[in-house]
């Protein structure tokens, strides 16, 4: 099950700016999780084991800035705050034995968490040719786009090992 909610608003600022502040979380609930026991018998070197135990929870915080320049350029900038934690990630059950593993208290940053991105793009709409009708023909509603992304590195992993 997937639930999903979001609260925005937009308001403009003057004919050709505008700005959009916004809130989207989603939370996952009994999601396929593979375990990996390591040794879960003397009879077992390993075993995998798929349950529907897997959760994940997502935050962000979004922020857009468009503007409308002049003879047809706009520009947009958006940056996006977002935290995703879940206990379905390839990493979360690696290695552990079977009495350590509690799938409730198996929770960090998902493998796709990335927590900051920037970005910035530009449309140009090239202005139409009046003079030859076969260029005209050719040039109409053409345009020019180009987008900018930066994103932080995905936060590591840290792996625990407990003492039997």
């Amino acid at each position: 099950m997937l639930f999903c909610r979001s609260r925005n608003a937009k308001v403009g600022l003057g004919q050709s700016r505008s700005i959009s502040l916004a809130y989207v979380g989603a939370a996952g609930r009994h999601l396929l999780r593979q375990s990996y026991y390591l040794n879960p018998s003397p009879n077992v070197v390993y075993a995998y084991l798929l349950t529907n135990a897997g959760f994940s929870d997502f935050h962000s915080f979004q922020a857009q800035l468009q503007q409308r320049l002049s003879h047809g350029l706009l520009a947009l900038a958006a940056y996006t705050f977002g935290k995703s934690l879940d206990n379905a990630s390839s990493e979360s059950s690696l290695n552990l034995n079977a009495a350590q593993l509690n799938p409730k208290n198996d929770r960090g940053p998902s493998d796709y968490d990335i927590r900051q991105t920037l970005s910035v793009a530009f449309s140009y709409t090239l202005p139409s040719q009046q003079r030859w009708r076969a260029l005209r023909a050719l040039t109409n509603a053409w345009g020019l786009d180009g987008v900018v992304i930066a994103r932080c590195d995905v936060p590591p992993v840290e792996y625990v090992q407990r003492a039997q």
